[in-house]
């Protein structure tokens, strides 16, 4: 046998035995593109342009495509109202249930159906939880005029916050009023955080409660680097080093026994910035989504994009995601009807 006959067959060989293994991937291929045939997803954001949820999941949908098979294109369109609860409905009840719908999930949620709040026709845990991009602390900011920087100098004096109804604006400011013991004087009405933010540069209100921090710090980012605003208040799982000196919930409590209401209400925070798909989604639709939310939490342009919008990333995966909520679901009755007494 000469060279180049040795050479011929050799790479015949080769090419024999690459021969199960490209089958194997082609197979894996159309395994993919059956169990998520869809060229076109659509990712609804629960409030309006421009507030945190939004620039979240917007971020999302120019990344989450590509680790999807066949890489269909994400397509982020707005569904705001009642604070999202229009969205978690839709998501519920009417939203096709196929994988090509998926949806942000304003945290507050989460708590609707367990605390029997009128018009949350869904169950949380039955929609299918993909994955949270960051976990949240919460912070007050009062304008620094008011000279306000701890919520124990509320237990003696007013301050006028701004609420958008049903959101964290507004159940944050309850709950400082009620385990604090600070005077919030809240004004109603305002669609969204980035409307209650313009208020308080326009001096209609003195500060806000339920802000995000990870929206806060991008998207005033002046106000932090300027102090316009003083941070009186930051609830979460823990402090935050970039809060530090700024008071922490759980070291103002009045009573030791508000503590369980508190951890609760502090529990949405864990999925700071989640998002979900219908209930009785495919299997396969299912792990795909979930598969590529995680490996777009770990995509380097992805998150060198959120890096220079100072977006910060802590993600949650969907299948932890779901368990958290679940146990949110399980919380005793007595603690759902303190909350339910106060929200």
């Amino acid at each position: 046998m000469n060279a180049r006959m040795g050479l011929c067959l050799s790479m015949a060989s080769l090419a024999f035995a690459a021969l199960p293994w490209m089958a194997g991937a082609a197979a894996n291929a159309q395994a993919g593109a059956e169990a998520f045939p869809h060229k076109e997803v659509t990712l609804l954001i629960p409030s309006a342009a421009g507030g945190g949820y939004d620039r979240y999941a917007r971020i999302l949908a120019r990344h989450m495509g590509k680790h999807l098979p066949g890489k269909p294109t994400v397509v982020p369109k707005g569904m705001p109202g009642a604070g999202g609860l229009v969205l978690a409905n839709y998501m519920y009840s009417k939203a096709p249930r196929d994988g090509s719908v998926i949806a942000g999930m304003q945290n507050e949620r989460i708590y609707d159906p367990i605390l029997g709040v009128q018009n949350a026709n869904y169950k949380s845990s039955e929609l299918v939880w993909l994955g949270s991009m960051n976990q949240t602390t919460n912070v007050c900011a009062a304008w620094h005029t008011t000279g306000v920087k701890s919520a124990v100098e509320l237990r003696n004096r007013e301050l006028v916050v701004g609420v958008s109804a049903n959101t964290s604006t507004e159940s944050v400011a309850l709950l400082l009023n009620q385990v604090v013991g600070t005077k919030l004087k809240m004004v109603l009405g305002y669609p969204g955080t980035n409307e209650i933010q313009h208020a308080i540069d326009r001096g209609e209100v003195e500060g806000a409660c339920g802000l995000g921090w990870d929206s806060l710090s991008s998207g005033k980012p002046d106000w932090i680097a300027d102090n316009k605003v003083n941070i009186f208040v930051q609830m979460g799982a823990e402090p935050l080093d970039a809060l530090k000196g700024s008071p922490f919930l759980y070291d103002l409590l009045l009573k030791a026994e508000d503590r369980p209401l508190v951890d609760f209400l502090v529990g949405r925070m864990y999925l700071g910035r989640p998002f979900v798909g219908t209930p009785g989604m495919p299997a396969g639709a299912t792990k795909a989504l979930r598969d590529a939310f995680d490996a777009t939490m770990k995509d380097q342009e992805f998150l060198s994009e959120a890096a220079k919008g100072l977006m910060p990333i802590l993600p949650v995966s969907g299948d932890v995601a779901q368990k958290h909520v679940k146990k949110l679901e399980n919380t005793s009755p007595a603690v759902i009807e303190r909350a339910r007494n106060l929200l």
